[in-house]
């Protein structure tokens, strides 16, 4: 029996939310369904994690509108001869187009979050071009309730053409029974009280807003660790004039990307200028 095959259509392979999910399903999917990938710029370090058999192709697709990275795919999209198409997010949306000139079956575009030079989704352009591109895709897939009511109410799409599939997370994978265990493998007191944030530094993710939350909130009487997984060595989003004084950690380790959970103190030393 022959197997289903999808392409996948990202940005990159950089480290990020999106592309991570990506790779996980290809993984979890490896027998079941045959899967290639295709990058509209480059590699990156996810690549890494892909089966040895799964092809990646990448266009080095230039800023803006590349006409010949849309032929470059729609050639490629015709060697490979796909059963369904899956883009994800504005970066690969010319892929629409590709497949549907490729006659490609079946087209489908997930939306996955917002990008940092629209964080609300108000674009008129943009939203435009995702309006007049819905008769050619067959479901635009969201992955929270909340980019489903966009897709609908502001952008404009058919609710037919809508659906919501939420993201997961391997609970067996990331459960440890052992607390104590973890906590001292990342130097944090047993009985510290522990909020979690895991993203990369990017002004959309807002980590500066996470920090306002937690000094408003007046916790004196604990020591509070705020995780995160970096992808850069930068301390915060946004440019240094955004971060106000009195408001960075008071101690840091930022090495870099690894597959290790950081952990930064918290509250800084001086916490109001």
């Amino acid at each position: 029996m022959t197997r289903l095959h999808v392409v996948h259509v990202l940005h990159s392979l950089a480290v990020g939310g999106t592309e991570n999910g990506v790779v996980n399903l290809i993984q979890a999917l490896d027998g079941e369904v045959r899967h290639s990938v295709v990058s509209m710029t480059g590699s990156g370090p996810l690549a890494a994690r892909l089966p040895s058999h799964v092809e990646l192709s990448c266009l080095g697709k230039r800023p803006g509108l590349d006409v010949w990275a849309v032929a470059r795919m729609t050639r490629l999209f015709r060697r490979l001869r796909p059963d369904v198409v899956h883009s994800r997010n504005w970066g690969t949306f010319d892929a629409i187009l590709a497949a549907r000139l490729a006659r490609v079956p079946v087209v489908i575009h997930g939306e996955h979050g917002r990008e940092a030079d629209d964080p609300d989704g108000r674009s008129r352009r943009r939203n435009r071009l995702r309006r007049l591109a819905a008769p050619f895709v067959d479901r635009f897939v969201a992955v929270s309730q909340d980019l489903h009511r966009w897709l609908i109410q502001v952008v404009g799409i058919p609710e037919g053409r809508v659906m919501t599939i939420h993201n997961g997370v391997d609970e067996h994978r990331f459960r440890d029974d052992d607390r104590e265990t973890g906590r001292r493998a990342l130097g944090m007191p047993a009985d510290a009280v522990v909020v979690g944030a895991v993203g990369r530094l990017d002004p959309v993710k807002d980590q500066l807003g996470l920090l306002d939350c937690l000094l408003d909130f007046h916790i004196h009487n604990y020591m509070v660790h705020r995780i995160l997984l970096f992808k850069s060595i930068l301390l915060l989003a946004g440019s240094t004039a955004s971060v106000r004084p009195g408001r960075l950690f008071s101690s840091r380790r930022l090495p870099g990307f690894s597959r290790q959970t950081l952990a930064t103190h918290w509250p800084p030393t001086d916490t109001r200028s």
